[in-house]
């Protein structure tokens, strides 16, 4: 009788789709697995460049004749906003406002070099590069004086924390830097 089955090939059966659909599920998963490894590979090569163009940026920062520094200052009114010290209360940073930008200088007993591990590892890279991932609209300006920090402009803060985070990072980095 062709078409009767009985209960132990239908669990036969079964038990094969089962398997089937096992091996189906399992393969799927290993698929997912690979192509969710590979978006992370490309993730972390455009965050890689990311962080690489942050570091351009910086590499090709502006650097402006004395003469030419000042004159452009010249007529612009600044306001300052704050004063950033050590523990021992030595004025390391003044920090301004001009025409909707945050202005960062360096106090006499401070001279930060541009080139220094301190200063382009971690300010630039890691602080201001950190901020700029998180907020494109983040631009800065450096400049300097025969490789000696004269001025830092911040242009598009977007809030608080990150003005907190980069008052932060002054303090740190210019603390190595006094005199």
């Amino acid at each position: 009788m062709k078409g009767n089955i009985d209960n132990g090939e239908r669990l036969s059966i079964e038990e094969s789709k089962l398997n089937d659909l096992k091996r189906f599920i399992e393969n799927r998963i290993n698929e997912i697995e690979k192509e969710i490894a590979l978006w992370k590979a490309l993730l972390e090569i455009i965050e890689r460049r990311i962080q690489g163009e942050a570091v351009k940026s910086f590499e090709k920062h502006e650097r402006v004749p004395e003469r030419e520094y000042y004159e452009a200052l010249r007529g612009k009114s600044e306001k300052l906003v704050s004063e950033i010290f050590d523990e021992r209360g030595i004025l390391l940073a003044k920090i301004y406002e001009r025409n909707g930008e945050i202005v960062v200088r360096p106090s006499s007993k401070v001279k930060v070099r541009i080139e220094s591990k301190e200063f382009k590892q971690f300010f630039i890279r890691k602080v201001l590069g950190g901020i700029k991932r998180e907020n494109p609209n983040f631009k800065y300006k450096i400049f300097d004086r025969s490789g000696i920090l004269i001025e830092i402009i911040l242009k598009n803060i977007a809030n608080d924390r990150e003005k907190r985070r980069i008052q932060g990072a002054i303090k740190w980095t210019f603390k190595k830097f006094l005199i």
